[in-house]
């Protein structure tokens, strides 16, 4: 998603002194963050400091949900935020869809885990289709990855930019992590995060690797959404494979 709005002019602001006061608040002060519960987050988390990005006057944020607590990373926002003393003007909710059977079950997951969070400065009615996007004050989107249709993640969409990018190494990865699978001796403590081998969880995490061995070719020894910033994922024909065009029209929506 910053890689999109980098082409539509938003900026990652990457300093404090380089965001307005009004939006700080939004930076957990302490270190180690809490839970909503006062629990301090273990010292192996990311700190969750939003994203924030620039174009002229308009300010957007992103907010790492991490899985099931993303219904509380978006309450907790928005309880900042009604602190602060600033009006949000769009939410948009970004799921996976793979460890459910369909994305209106990665929906309704998140409508049932943001109806449980308390003291909201506002209530937010998500039971939208898919990949829409409701007008409103605010104005609401939710989207399920990779397209509000099929199982999946943000790994199908990366494989697809792949196929047009990085055809040639898209090949030779998947040739590598196969040949590992079968030949590599793991065993299977190696492997125990993968699931049940039948299972959806196994599936999705195959993908992972296989974009993961592209990502350490293209920037060895960093996370992959570092090869997204600074490699061709989303360029050229990348951009209009229809699945990423279904992508942008959702954002295009959301911040229009």
């Amino acid at each position: 998603m910053a890689r999109l709005l980098k082409l539509r002019g938003f900026e990652q602001k990457k300093t404090v002194s380089s965001i307005p006061e009004i939006y700080r608040k939004l930076i957990p002060k302490d270190y180690p963050a809490k839970d909503e519960n006062g629990k301090e987050l273990p010292l192996t988390d990311p700190h969750p400091v939003p994203r924030f990005y620039q174009n002229g006057d308009r300010w957007l944020f992103i907010l790492i949900g991490g899985g099931s607590k993303s219904a509380q990373t978006l309450a907790k926002a928005l309880r900042t935020s009604r602190i602060a003393g600033f009006i949000v003007d769009a939410i948009g909710v970004i799921l996976d869809q793979d460890l459910k059977d369909t994305p209106v079950g990665a929906r309704d997951q998140f409508i049932a885990d943001f109806k449980q969070q308390q003291d909201l400065p506002m209530q937010l009615n998500l039971e939208i289709t898919p990949g829409s996007v409701n007008p409103g004050s605010p104005c609401l989107g939710l989207f399920v990855l990779p397209d509000n249709l099929n199982t999946g993640a943000l790994e199908d969409l990366l494989l697809d930019c792949g196929e047009k990018q990085y055809k040639a190494l898209k090949d030779k990865a998947q040739s590598f992590r196969d040949d590992a699978f079968a030949n590599a001796g793991l065993k299977q403590e190696d492997l125990a995060s993968y699931g049940k081998p039948d299972g959806q969880k196994h599936i999705s995490k195959k993908k992972k690797a296989w974009v993961s061995a592209m990502g350490a070719v293209l920037t060895p020894s960093a996370a992959i959404q570092n090869s997204i910033r600074e490699n061709r994922w989303l360029e050229d024909e990348a951009l209009k494979l229809p699945r990423i065009l279904s992508l942008q029209k959702f954002l295009d929506d959301l911040i229009a």
